[in-house]
């Protein structure tokens, strides 16, 4: 191997370190706390990278570099449309700039999608970055055990939970300076007796370290990888998510394993996926609220996850929306009202059409008689991640993790097909 494939993959490798950097910051408590401070973490980041995002593709386009495929030319359309509405719902409504930054990145993917570069191997470094992690957690994991039995007692506090939002009763350690774990007061820690502590590495909650392992684990299995290594990559992720324990991954990868095998059509999906949460999950919620009575850690995490589902859809509809308002801090009816709630009648629409758009081609991919299951797999994690995480359960939606899975999702069964038409 000469030096200029060696400083070739050494360049490609920094680059999937930069996008994986631009992709989970939101989730790393290394920028939000300690680089850019909360106060500034949430417009400083995405508007120094929209910035050079969009200077990249203005770029691209003089070149005359920009084309978009016949297949997501109707994409493009509805992208357009969604960027103009979230501009004007910001001018007309006022969301604290919140809309203006969904405009920009809507608007950032459409150009993107018209960026025809092959970044495949970008799937590969995250799955080298998934690996470091998962072996940080276990390790981690190991030694807590070994050495303190378990017990986070010992170690001082790293950072008060009501600094970063977490609750009074919850404050954040870090053993041996490799991440974070919650010390709570109010919740067991045991299952079967055994003493057990929630991963969370460098974020502020486990719900957002499984989805950044979520999309590593999708890209390992939709990457260059061989069969053998993706199978490893999966299995070390999965031990590493055991330790996270976060019910919305699990569930996740639950349902990804459900559509893997009961092939729904998409449209079908996308109806069943904003039915569910607007009337039967709140159902499902309700009577597991009414009935658990707390005495373990699953107990704990089950009723966290119903607590989180709302009592059911409430007729609290406008055609543009309220904005922010202080009841979106809590749940409002159903874990949609977010999105209709501050976006209007018009918003839900566009966001469930755009879901249609963007989960559409995994969907067929999964239909197809050459698909490789594990790559379809991957495909479906993705899918689920920012069904449960961007759309449900995170008041973020479209965000830098957002626009990296769709992209994944849209040009992946692309790619898989040209692999496939090669080699026949």
């Amino acid at each position: 191997m000469n030096s200029n494939n060696i400083n070739l993959k050494i360049g490609y490798f920094l680059l999937g370190m930069l996008l994986f950097f631009v992709v989970t910051y939101d989730r790393n408590l290394l920028v939000t706390y300690h680089l850019t401070g909360k106060e500034n973490a949430v417009y400083l980041v995405p508007i120094v990278f929209l910035m050079l995002g969009i200077v990249l593709t203005c770029v691209a386009t003089i070149l005359g570099r920009l084309s978009f495929l016949k297949i997501h030319r109707p994409l493009v359309f509805l992208l357009l449309l969604a960027s103009v509405y979230f501009l004007a719902h910001e001018l007309l409504i006022g969301n604290q700039m919140i809309s203006a930054k969904y405009s920009m990145l809507l608007l950032f993917l459409c150009i993107t999608l018209g960026v025809r570069q092959d970044f495949y191997f970008i799937f590969k470094v995250f799955a080298i970055v998934g690996v470091c992690m998962s072996l940080i957690i276990l390790s981690q994991q190991a030694l807590l055990s070994f050495i303190e039995n378990g017990s986070l007692s010992s170690f001082s506090i790293a950072i008060y939970g009501d600094e970063i939002g977490r609750w009074n009763s919850c404050d954040f350690v870090n053993p041996y300076g490799i991440g974070y774990f919650e010390r709570c007061t109010a919740e067991p820690r045991n299952l079967f007796g055994i003493q057990l502590n929630r991963s969370l590495l460098f974020s502020r909650e486990p719900k957002y370290i499984s989805s950044v392992l979520l999309i590593t684990m999708a890209s390992a299995l939709v990457s260059e990888f061989s069969k053998k290594w993706k199978i490893r990559i999966l299995i070390l992720h999965l031990f590493s998510l055991l330790f996270v324990m976060s019910f919305t991954a699990f569930a996740a990868i639950l349902a990804s394993i459900f559509l893997l095998y009961v092939r729904l059509n998409p449209l079908f999906f996308v109806f069943i996926a904003f039915l569910l949460p607007l009337i039967i999950i709140p159902l499902v919620g309700q009577v597991l609220l009414q009935t658990i009575e707390p005495s373990n850690m699953i107990d704990f995490r089950l009723l966290s996850a119903a607590g989180s589902f709302g009592e059911g859809f409430s007729i609290k509809l406008s055609l543009l929306g309220t904005g922010v308002t202080q009841n979106l801090r809590t749940i409002e009816g159903t874990i949609l009202y977010k999105i209709y709630g501050q976006y209007g009648v018009v918003g839900f629409i566009l966001v469930i059409a755009l879901f249609y758009f963007f989960v559409k081609d995994a969907f067929i991919y999964n239909f197809l008689h050459f698909r490789d299951k594990l790559t379809s797999y991957g495909l479906l994690i993705f899918v689920t991640s920012i069904l449960f995480f961007n759309l449900y359960f995170f008041s973020d939606i479209f965000n830098f993790y957002f626009i990296f899975s769709v992209l994944a999702l849209l040009f992946i069964p692309t790619k898989m097909r040209e692999l496939y038409n090669k080699t026949t």
